[in-house]
């Protein structure tokens, strides 16, 4: 298996909705009282006040953001024509090429009742990603976990896993699967 990078735990900081009350009077908004320095999650309809410790290092627990259970999905590739040109390009080249989103597509969407960072953490300690989801993987396959609030992408080679931060989800999920029969799915 490769060494996996460390996935820094999300924080609050570059969400929308975290503000920080600066205003040196006090006033009642948005259903709680608002003092002098201090942080709010706005998300719902009523503010919910972090605590003073910890308030940017983690995202909490009862954060709206996240789905739970995590979201998976499993890209294969979209054709016939995309498996071959990788495959083609992996052998010619001797090494494992990085995957382009473009030749990807959604072959399967399941759930798992992990968070993304939990999920990276068992990894770097060699826990397989297989056994974790309980289906095996096709190599060359990109796997994506998203909890609301953090995305891990992983990509299967012949050594194993390998993290994949900059797997253009976006793009991926606009192609459509093809079928055996050249339609699409």
């Amino acid at each position: 298996m490769n060494k996996l990078p460390a996935l820094r735990h999300p924080s609050c900081f570059s969400c929308e909705h975290n503000y920080q009350y600066t205003d040196p009077v006090a006033q009642k908004r948005n259903g709680v009282s608002m003092h002098f320095m201090e942080r709010f999650c706005l998300a719902k309809k009523k503010a919910h006040r972090f605590q003073k410790k910890g308030s940017v290092t983690k995202v909490p627990d009862w954060c709206p953001q996240y789905i739970r259970p995590s979201t998976v999905r499993v890209f294969g590739f979209k054709d016939m024509e995309s498996w071959l040109m990788h495959q083609s390009l992996c052998r010619d080249l001797g090494r494992e090429l990085s995957p382009e989103a473009h030749r990807y597509a959604v072959e399967k969407t399941t759930t798992l009742d992990m968070r993304a960072h939990a999920v990276h953490k068992l990894m770097m300690d060699g826990t397989e990603l297989d056994k974790l989801l309980q289906m095996p993987i096709a190599l060359h396959y990109v796997v994506q976990i998203s909890d609301g609030v953090q995305s891990a992408c992983y990509y299967k080679t012949t050594q194993g896993y390998r993290y994949e931060p900059f797997f253009n989800v976006k793009m991926a999920l606009q192609n459509q699967m093809e079928r055996e029969d050249g339609a699409a799915a």
